[in-house]
């Protein structure tokens, strides 16, 4: 292979560069995440004039015409055309170039006009597509309302190919910049650390996920693995179909789907209660006279998820928008307040307090439709015809508001403490293996009179959630004998287990568990410790051997706590 030097075609981009680079440091477009303007700036530096001419046999033909004609005659050819320019070309005869049309052979009487071969670098025709397809150089209607637009999404691996030309021709051609924000996205490797590609046979195909978990599962995930990280990995499996095809596919959308169905419940739960009660969703005033305290708490954490939500959108927090409105939407709307109110809204009669819970529930069901919508907007449409029946679509509707009058920062603490000591419940259950069919006694010792304060006024909601048969709040309680324990904010929880557990029993068991758990991390570390192990085997080997010894450990410690408690 030889090198062979022949003809190009080149843009000079002193000038244009420089243009490019203010629009970045005077912050008249920004990029997000910050650190990828220095790759932007840092290659249009170095102004290289940018070659445009590519020997291939597809693409946009150069506009220019080579001719041996005189300059007289070419004048004489297009007089009064504003739109043909005429150069001498340094081999001999002229180039000329038109702005509006092909020129024909015989243009020029008595002298060949022939069009230059090369065709224009891809990413040449791609910056002048938004301005030629709405009309440019004509300042037409259209062009006025689409150009400029606001945000464009794309990878790092264009910023100079894509986003520096197009920034470049918007402000040669338009006279502005193309965009106000230039939002990078991470790119997704698989579950190796490789890039997704046809030929390695890795790569995922949305099709075949939106076949199998639903649209709005993928675009839910994707969201959720938007983070400001360069990359992010996303493992891929390989998975047989009922129709016999072999798709590749991610235990990772299932995270979506489970979280559509959760809240495509929600919804299920309240509908059949508006049809008996004869009334639509929408049509359900709020009595603020009836609000309960977990009322008061839901449309507070409801006000409060509003303004955060809006700023990470505002921000192209992605993924932290998306685990934020997941764990609203599963802890706290249907883990928490639907529990709490399930009984309320069930009954059979028709009260002041069934109508105000299922106006609460319609209120705060609607603003998630909203806030949900950019990340999974064909289910929230379709959740939104079904239980607000009459109403305009989701997309219709202007982006909630937060009521700062409903905002309310104390029983939002008091419900985080609250819900910190059902968990440690639970936890206990699960420590122990104690059904939670099996009512437990609790108490609660605190620091101080206003944690003992906070903790009494969820009491009833603690009780109901933990499965408790009784519950005691006091400052510096005292531990009772046989009692499994809990940090808790603010203080401690102790659950007494005599009359439940077998103390030998189970101290017995515990010790069997750790001790089987033991040998089983020993087991691991020593293979992890094989350096020939660990540089030969594949990386997925390797970290599913780690997560395995993590997971021991976990084990070791939960159970070393426990067996603490009982002894």
């Amino acid at each position: 292979i030889e090198p062979y030097l022949s003809d190009q075609w080149f843009v000079k981009m002193d000038v244009l560069a420089e243009n490019a680079m203010n629009a970045v440091k005077s912050g008249e477009i920004k990029i997000i995440p910050e650190r990828y303007a220095n790759k932007y700036l840092d290659w249009l530096a170095e102004k290289r004039d940018w070659c445009i001419s590519r020997q291939l046999w597809w693409g946009h033909r150069i506009p220019i015409w080579h001719t041996d004609a005189s300059e007289d005659e070419l004048k004489a050819a297009f007089a009064g055309r504003d739109d043909i320019y005429f150069y001498k070309a340094e081999n001999g005869g002229y180039l000329v170039c038109s702005q509006e049309e092909d020129l024909k052979e015989d243009a020029v009487p008595g002298h060949e006009l022939k069009q230059e071969e090369d065709v224009l670098d891809t990413w040449f025709s791609s910056g002048l597509w938004p301005h030629s397809t709405m009309g440019w150089p004509e300042n037409t209607d259209t062009l006025k309302r689409y150009y400029p637009t606001s945000v464009l999404v794309t990878s790092r691996d264009i910023i100079t190919l894509w986003v520096a030309r197009m920034v470049l021709f918007s402000q040669e051609n338009m006279g502005t910049v193309p965009f106000h924000t230039v939002y990078i996205h991470p790119k997704i490797l698989d579950g190796n650390g490789q890039t997704m590609s046809k030929s390695k046979g890795n790569g995922v195909d949305p099709m075949d996920i939106e076949e199998k978990y639903g649209t709005d599962a993928l675009r839910f995930v994707m969201a959720s693995l938007c983070t400001d990280n360069q990359d992010v990995r996303l493992p891929v499996k390989k998975e047989k179909q009922p129709d016999g095809r072999e798709i590749n596919t991610s235990e990772k959308f299932e995270i979506g789907r489970n979280f559509s169905n959760k809240l495509w419940n929600a919804c299920r739960f309240l509908y059949p209660q508006l049809e008996q009660a004869g009334a639509l969703a929408a049509e359900l005033p709020m009595d603020k006279n009836l609000f309960a305290l977990e009322d008061k708490w839901i449309l507070s954490r409801l006000q409060t998820t509003i303004k955060d939500a809006t700023r990470m959108l505002e921000e192209y927090h992605f993924a932290e928008l998306a685990g934020f409105l997941y764990r609203f939407v599963w802890d706290d709307v249907c883990s928490s307040y639907l529990e709490i109110k399930k009984a309320v809204i069930n009954s059979e009669t028709l009260t002041a307090e069934k109508k105000n819970a299922m106006a609460i529930l319609s209120y705060v069901l609607k603003n998630v439709l909203d806030l949900l919508h950019p990340v999974m907007p064909f289910i929230t449409e379709e959740l939104n015809s079904i239980l607000f029946q009459g109403s305009e679509m989701v997309i219709s509707r202007a982006w909630p508001k937060a009521d700062e009058s409903l905002i309310d920062a104390k029983i939002e603490a008091a419900f985080d403490q609250a819900f910190a000591v059902v968990e440690s419940v639970r936890g206990v259950r699960g420590r122990y293996n104690v059904s939670p069919a099996t009512k437990l006694s609790a108490v609660v010792s605190v620091d101080d009179a206003a944690t003992e304060a906070s903790v009494k006024d969820c009491m009833a909601i603690i009780t109901e959630l933990s499965g408790l048969s009784d519950l005691s709040v006091a400052v510096k309680a005292a531990k009772p004998k046989f009692s499994a324990s809990a940090v808790v904010p603010g203080g401690e929880l102790y659950i007494p287990l005599e009359g439940i557990l077998d103390p030998a029993a189970e101290i017995a068991r515990l010790e069997k568990e750790i001790e089987k758990a033991k040998a089983f991390a020993a087991s691991i570390e020593r293979k992890l410790s094989n350096e020939k192990f660990v540089s030969g085997a594949p990386e997925a080997v390797v970290n599913a051997e780690r997560t395995k010894l993590a997971t021991q450990r976990e084990i070791i410690a939960k159970d070393e706590a426990a067996l603490k408690d009982l002894q």
